[in-house]
């Protein structure tokens, strides 16, 4: 789950090898970005993260992951398969260095003041159809996915 960030993410706690294939796999450009990172643990949190943008529009804040999940990406990435899920061991610097090369990599920006004036115009037309505040930030935060743009914190949106 990550609440850090623009919705609240729910990963499968045993996902199917189907959504471990569509959402958690990696193209030979991806490796060949992940590989960039120094250690076994920036690999991985790298490619989990070029994973979930792609599938969310935004980054796993926390970065809580199922093992199945990670196990599927360390294969992936040469990496021995865990049996217990390791905690975030990245620091905030790091975990920031990244997120900026991933958005780079995946055609992201950063959300910006020069995107609110575009996403407040969209919203106020929704909100005048008679969206519900709940739909309205859901809405939001897909706009900002189709313009590729991580949203802003969820109490910022």
């Amino acid at each position: 789950m990550s609440e850090a960030t623009g919705i609240i993410i729910q990963l499968p706690e045993d996902p199917s090898e189907e959504e471990l294939a569509r959402d958690w796999t990696l193209s030979a450009a991806d490796l060949g970005e992940v590989f960039h990172s120094r250690d076994d643990a920036s690999k991985l949190h790298f490619a989990i993260q070029i994973c979930a943008l792609r599938k969310f529009g935004q980054f796993l804040r926390p970065f809580i992951v199922p093992l199945r999940i990670i196990n599927h990406i360390s294969v992936q990435i040469g990496l021995e398969p865990v049996m217990i899920t390791p905690g975030d061991q990245l620091h905030e610097r790091t975990i920031l260095r990244h997120e900026s090369r991933i958005r780079s990599y995946c055609g992201f920006d950063t959300f910006g003041q020069h995107h609110v004036e575009h996403l407040e115009d969209h919203l106020i037309i929704l909100a005048n159809e008679g969206s519900t505040r709940e739909s309205l930030h859901e809405r939001g935060c897909q706009y900002l996915f189709d313009k590729r743009i991580t949203p802003p914190g969820y109490t910022v949106l």
